[in-house]
């Protein structure tokens, strides 16, 4: 992975806080090239980081942190600069067509083939990638950068737009070295993740005046007038589907998904592949094997819970077999979870709704240590089936109105925790979410992760399908099946569910969690107090160790990891 920063501002200023900026992502690449833009001198490039007391007046001012050191920079006689997060995964098919239209290239880069697609194509370059990218481009005739960003959000890319500069970076801490942004809550995004367990929306930031890019969109902000930002979508799901008979749908379900698996595996070894044993992780790490062959050795990341017993166990050894890959299996705990809570938050950056989000840091340092770079995930399949659709929800209003004594015993809750609050009606959980979750969780150790299910053609073909075909398969994931009849073991093809092959999240809050919220209560290390009623969580918390329900354990747990990133972020509330 690489990271990137950048400042642009309408008038000169001094930009030597990007160095800052730049060195709180040193995890995400070792490489210290920087790049960076001062307008109107000229585009300069330096191989060695500049000093971070340097003062350097400019309108502009971008530095990159490259994955490698083969990553072109410029094109067209430092026209275009690039500072790009990221693969496009067709590559080699876009460098034939464009060296068809006179390109020529000096790496194999991929940065090499956007800088060619954006001058041959403009931002409509974008929709003939197929990858996981966060593009700043730089085009100095124009005066223009351009940012993007993939379709789902897999690279992330945030912003804060204030006082006429705009500045952007792979992750936010870089964001929170600027001078004039204070690290303050965003409150309403807080309550929508303690009330639904996610936001509400995709380009939605724990943080006051941060925002993610929003996926599938691309911005062209003027040197001379950065800010307001602008994002304009450049993708719309396309009908992939010829044929409505039953026979051929399956066969060219199968095709596109060998495909999009293949591409993810190019140039990509030594490659493996996250296999929980459920049914959607085999069937990747099954198609994984048929791209890869039989003498090219695969590896797979298994966690494994001592509640799940030996059907867990047995499970994740099918998949492996499946997969004739080379077992990894990582043990998460309770206790090593809160441990190493601190170092997790700082990396995530954003509170998370479920401890699964520590069970795949696990995976990703079991891969750091297993030296494979390339981890394939199978996140998406909800995505790719439609199980994305909006609820039907009554209109936004307060949660004592909204969550009467009628109601459940978690919903009751909230009223009482918070009864003045606004949350936004339950949606899905934006996709980007958790992609760019797991995305920290994988740069932490020097991992990249790939999405074969959310390959956009995939997508668009599952989610064009006829209503007619639809009712004939029956079950969402139906399709898949099909199309894997035969390759799965019939234990993990019968599978309905996999709860015991995830997180326990009950037994790790009684065993570890509950009880350090509560001594977070009694010691006055509770920054949610301006959200949450105190003296109602600390009646809950102590009520729920004594006599434990299972539906308030989600909502707790959410509580408990919302105040611990308060604490490890120093969050100023919003009141």
């Amino acid at each position: 992975m690489a990271a990137i920063a950048g400042i642009i501002a309408s008038t000169t200023e001094d930009l030597r806080c990007i160095h800052a900026m730049s060195g709180s992502m040193s995890h995400r690449a070792a490489s210290e090239q920087h790049l960076w833009v001062s307008d109107p001198i000229a585009a300069r490039y330096d191989p060695t980081p500049f000093p971070s007391t340097a003062p350097h007046p400019a309108r502009a001012c971008l530095v990159q942190r490259p994955a490698t050191s083969e990553e072109a920079t410029t094109y067209d006689n430092e026209r275009f600069w690039l500072a790009m997060d990221g693969d496009i995964f067709n590559a080699d098919e876009l460098r034939v067509d464009l060296a068809a239209r006179g390109h020529r290239f000096r790496t194999a880069a991929d940065s090499e083939v956007v800088l060619a697609a954006f001058k041959e194509f403009g931002p409509a370059c974008l929709e003939r990638f197929n990858g996981a990218f966060a593009i700043v481009l730089l085009d100095r005739h124009a005066r223009q950068i351009m940012l993007a960003r993939d379709r789902f959000g897999i690279r992330p890319l945030f912003y804060c737009a204030q006082r006429h500069r705009l500045s952007v970076a792979s992750e936010i801490k870089a964001l929170l070295c600027l001078p004039e942004l204070r690290a303050r809550l965003e409150r309403h995004t807080l309550v929508d993740f303690i009330c639904h367990g996610n936001p509400a929306r995709d380009t939605a930031s724990f943080f006051a005046h941060v925002q993610a890019f929003p996926p599938a969109h691309y911005a062209l902000v003027a040197l001379d007038a950065p800010t307001p930002l602008a994002p304009q979508p450049y993708w719309q799901p396309e009908a992939l589907v010829p044929s409505t008979e039953e026979t051929a749908v399956v066969t060219q379900f199968r095709d596109l998904f060998h495909t999009a698996v293949a591409l993810r595996a190019r140039h990509r070894q030594p490659i493996g592949a996250c296999l929980s044993g459920g049914f959607d992780s085999t069937a990747m790490g099954v198609m994984l094997r048929e791209v890869m062959g039989k003498n090219t050795a695969l590896h797979s990341f298994s966690a494994c819970f001592d509640e799940g017993g030996q059907e867990a166990r047995t499970a994740i050894t099918l998949a492996s077999g499946a997969a004739q890959s080379l077992s990894n299996t990582t043990y998460p705990m309770a206790e090593d979870f809160m441990a190493e809570l601190d170092t997790l938050l700082w990396h995530q950056e954003q509170p998370f709704p479920h401890p699964a989000r520590y069970s795949q840091w696990c995976l990703m340092r079991t891969a750091y240590e297993a030296q494979v770079p390339f981890v394939l995930e199978s996140t998406g399949t909800n995505r790719l089936f439609g199980f994305h659709e909006a609820l039907h929800t009554p209109p936004r209003q307060g949660l004592s109105a909204l969550l009467p004594w009628g109601r459940s015993t978690s919903e009751r809750a909230l009223a009482r925790l918070m009864p003045n609050y606004q949350p936004a009606p339950p949606m899905p959980e934006p996709l980007a979410f958790p992609l760019q979750a797991s995305g920290h969780n994988g740069m932490a150790f020097g991992i990249t992760l790939s999405y074969p299910y959310l390959d956009h053609r995939l997508v668009e073909f599952t989610q064009r399908l006829p209503a007619s075909l639809r009712q004939h398969f029956g079950q969402p994931k139906a399709l898949l099946h099909k199309a894997m009849e035969g390759a799965l073991p019939e234990p993990i093809r019968q599978r309905h569910g996999s709860d015991k092959l995830a997180t326990p999240l009950d037994q790790w809050m009684q065993a570890a969690i509950l009880p350090a919220f509560l001594r977070d209560i009694k010691q006055s290390r509770l920054p949610l107090v301006p959200v949450i009623h105190g003296g109602e969580l600390r009646e809950l918390v102590t009520r729920q160790l004594h006599r434990p329900d299972t539906a308030l354990t989600p909502i707790l747990f959410r509580l408990f990891i919302a105040n611990r990133w308060m604490q490890r972020f120093n969050i100023a509330p919003i009141i």
